[in-house]
C-alpha cells in the first residue's frame, strides 16, 4: 500500500507540475501570436499607405532613353514601363522609317498597347525625339490611353540642344528664325496632343547627343534626374526647369 501510495502520489505531483508548466507557457505563446498579429497588421498598413504612385514610362530605340530610365529608377520611387514596338527600328533602315513614320504622324503596333495608370498620379515619359517630335511609339501610347488629371513629366533625347532656338531673337539670321518657329509650331502641336489625353504636363528636360561625350551626356542625365526628383518631393511646385520659350514654363512640351 505503501508503495502504491508514494506512486499514486508521484504520478500526481508530476501530473500537476507538467499542468502548470503548460498553463505558464500558453500566456506566453498568446502574448507572442498576439505581437505577430499586431506587427502583420501595422505592416500591411503601412505598405498600404506607401504605394507607389510614380510610374517610368520610356522607349528606347537604340538604348540610350533605357539609361535614362534607369537612372530616373535609381533616385527615384517608381514603377516602370517599357513600351516595346513590334516594328523593326533597327539599324539605318529603322532610322529612316521612325522618321517617316514621325513626319507623317502615324501609329504603329506597341506591346503594351494599353495598360491601366489608375494607381498613379504622376507619370514620367522618356522617349527620343523622331522629327522634333515624340517616338511614333510613345505617342501610340498616349493616343491610346487616358490621363485624366494626371501629372505628366517628359524627358527626351535627341541629336541636337533643341532649347537653345527658344532664345533667338527676331534680329538672329533668317535660317535661324525659321527653325526656331518651327520648332515653336512643333512645341504646340505635341502641346495640344498630349493635353487631349486629359494629361497636366508639369516639366520637360531634353539631354543632347551628337559630338558629346558619354560622359558629359551622363551628367545631365543625372542632373535632369535630380530635378525631376526635386519636383516630384515639391509636387511640381518649383522645380520646372526653365528652358524652351513659353510663359509660364510648366506648359511647354517639345
Amino acid at each position: 500500500m505503501k508503495v502504491h501510495n508514494y506512486r499514486s502520489k508521484h504520478y500526481l505531483n508530476k501530473n500537476r507540475t507538467s499542468f502548470l508548466c503548460g498553463v505558464g507557457t500558453m500566456p506566453a505563446l498568446f502574448v507572442l501570436l498576439f505581437v505577430l498579429y499586431c506587427s502583420f497588421v501595422v505592416t500591411g498598413i503601412a505598405g498600404a499607405g506607401s504605394e507607389c504612385d510614380t510610374l517610368i514610362v520610356y522607349y528606347s530605340r537604340t538604348g540610350g532613353c533605357k539609361e535614362v530610365a534607369d537612372t530616373l529608377k535609381k533616385h527615384i520611387r517608381a514603377d516602370i514601363l517599357e513600351v516595346t514596338d513590334t516594328k523593326d527600328r533597327s539599324g539605318s533602315s529603322g532610322f529612316f522609317w521612325a522618321a517617316f513614320d514621325s513626319f507623317f504622324d502615324r501609329y504603329t503596333h506597341i506591346q503594351p498597347e494599353r495598360f491601366s495608370f489608375s494607381a498613379y498620379s504622376k507619370i514620367i515619359f522618356v522617349s527620343p525625339l523622331w522629327y522634333w517630335k515624340l517616338s511614333v511609339p510613345i505617342r501610340t501610347l498616349i493616343h491610346e490611353n487616358r490621363f485624366d488629371g494626371k501629372d505628366l513629366i517628359f524627358f527626351t533625347t535627341g541629336n541636337i540642344e533643341v532649347t537653345k532656338y527658344a532664345e533667338l531673337g527676331d534680329d538672329a539670321p533668317f535660317i535661324k528664325r525659321y527653325l526656331r518657329d518651327y520648332l515653336q509650331n512643333k512645341c504646340d502641336t505635341m502641346k495640344t496632343f498630349v493635353q487631349s489625353s486629359g494629361g497636366n504636363i508639369t516639366g520637360y528636360y531634353h539631354v543632347a547627343t551628337k559630338e558629346r561625350s558619354v560622359g558629359d551626356i551622363q551628367k545631365d542625365i543625372l542632373k535632369h534626374t535630380l530635378n525631376i526628383q526635386s519636383e516630384i518631393q515639391n509636387h511640381g511646385k518649383s522645380f520646372i526647369q526653365k528652358q524652351l520659350w513659353s510663359d509660364p514654363i510648366k506648359d511647354v512640351l517639345l
